[in-house]
This record gives C-alpha cells, sequence and structure tokens, in this order.
C-alpha cells in the first residue's frame, strides 16, 4: 500500500509539473552563440495575445529583436523590468520587438497585465519556434536583420537595452539625419577614455564591472539630443561628457 502511495504521488507531481511548465528551459548565465551568426532564422507565423496571426516575413523592412521567455523564469523577468524602463530607447531605431513564450494565452496574459508589460508576445505552444531557434536556454535573444539573417544570438539575460542596440548596424537607425548624429557621437566616445583601467575608450570598454558600459547607451542618447537639439559642437559635447559621467564622478568620489 505504502509503495503504491509514493507512485501515485510521483505520478501526480509530474502531471503538476508537466502541466505547469509544458516545455520547461533551462536557465543559464550569459553565452553569445556566435555560431549561429549568419544563419537564415526560422520563418515562422505565430498568434499574439489578441489572436492576430504574425508572420515573420512581414517585418522585411526593420531588424527583429525576438526574446524568448517564460513567466516562471526569474531572469526573464528581470530582463524584462530592463526593457520596460529603457524602451524608449528603442525608439531611434527601426526595429520591431516580439516575446516569444510556449506557455498559455492565459498564464502569458495574467503575467503581462500583473508586471505592467506592454510588449507584443508571439504564442509558441507546440514549442516549434523555440526548437528552431535552439531556444532550449531562457531568456535568450535573437536579432535579425531586414533580410531575415541572424546578426546576433545571446543567451542569459541583457543588463540594458545597449546590450541590444549596440549589435544593430547603423541602418536601422532613423531616419538618416539620426544615423549621422549617433555616427558623431560614437566618434566622441571613441575619443574619451574609460574610467577603467583596460586603457579603451568609453565607446570600446568592454570591461565586464565597468560602471559605465550599462550607462553607455544612455550616454550615446544624451549625446546625440545635445548635437541635435541643443546644437552643441562636437568638441563642448565631448567635454559635457567627460565632466557629466567621469569628472563629476571622481569628485564625489
Amino acid at each position: 500500500m505504502k509503495v503504491l502511495n509514493f507512485f501515485l504521488l510521483i505520478l501526480l507531481f509530474s502531471l503538476t509539473f508537466y502541466t505547469t511548465h509544458k516545455i520547461k528551459r533551462e536557465i543559464l548565465t550569459e553565452r553569445e552563440c556566435k555560431d549561429e551568426y549568419g544563419k537564415e532564422g526560422f520563418k515562422f507565423k505565430l498568434k499574439n495575445l489578441e489572436g492576430k496571426e504574425v508572420p515573420l516575413e512581414n517585418q522585411k523592412r526593420s531588424a527583429v529583436i525576438l526574446i524568448f521567455f517564460a513567466t516562471w523564469c526569474g531572469p526573464c523577468k528581470m530582463e524584462l523590468e530592463i526593457l520596460k524602463e529603457e524602451e524608449a530607447l528603442l525608439y531611434n531605431y527601426n526595429v520591431k520587438l516580439f516575446l516569444i513564450s510556449s506557455e498559455s494565452k492565459e498564464i502569458v496574459r495574467n503575467f503581462m497585465e500583473k508586471n505592467g508589460f506592454n510588449f507584443e508576445v508571439l504564442l509558441d505552444e507546440k514549442g516549434e519556434v523555440f526548437k528552431e531557434y535552439n531556444a532550449n536556454r531562457i531568456p535568450k535573444t535573437v536579432i535579425l536583420d531586414e533580410k531575415g539573417t541572424i546578426i546576433f544570438s545571446k543567451v542569459g539575460k541583457m543588463d540594458t537595452v545597449y546590450d541590444i542596440t549596440s549589435k544593430l548596424p547603423y541602418r536601422f537607425v532613423v531616419p538618416n539625419q539620426e544615423r549621422k548624429i549617433y555616427k558623431e557621437v560614437d566618434k566622441i566616445l571613441d575619443s574619451i577614455p574609460c574610467d577603467c583601467s583596460c586603457g579603451k575608450s568609453l565607446l570600446n570598454c568592454d570591461c565586464k564591472d565597468c560602471r559605465l558600459k550599462k550607462e553607455r547607451e544612455y550616454i550615446r542618447f544624451y549625446g546625440a539630443r545635445l548635437m541635435d537639439k541643443e546644437k552643441f559642437k562636437k568638441e563642448q559635447v565631448a567635454q559635457i561628457i567627460k565632466w557629466k559621467y567621469i569628472e563629476n564622478y571622481k569628485e564625489k568620489r
């Protein structure tokens, strides 16, 4: 009798686990999937939470960002919170952002409403798109160019929107005038030494613990506004950025 009860308990636990996490994904620390770069992305048609079918092929004129996630995944939720706070920075780029979940519509809808997330979610309840994009570990971010080619792929949560926008080619900055301004801002950032010990510029520093790495997209956005809206010259922008983000920090410290 005890043996029977034990097996019934195991069966009940297994059924509950399967129902709650239909296709459970393994959470992994940050890792770029460079072997996927240059490959053609899998073309799919998935329905969003409103039941409208969204085909990937219709996004030809823009870059497409796919973020594979699950409602039970802690790092996924942290990444979405960051995207929620910094979403405005994506408006400078001609991109489409889609979240993809393999869970049911009800579970995902409740999760999105509870957390105040307004991103478009595509439902992959059969797990086919997850499989095609090797998203067995989440969160996973994949960026496709206008031709549907994978130009970036990474497992692990993003710490800032810059982790995404820094991978986008300049042709996705809109409009053309904005593209020119960002090129000039990047030249400015490349002329300013970072306050890390690596010796690289503010633009190219990739030190894991660099305090300015997470702020780089904000700095680019701020520099572009100074040049575009305030009509500051490059030399002035360089001085302002140096004072605001480096010298002022040293004085406070």
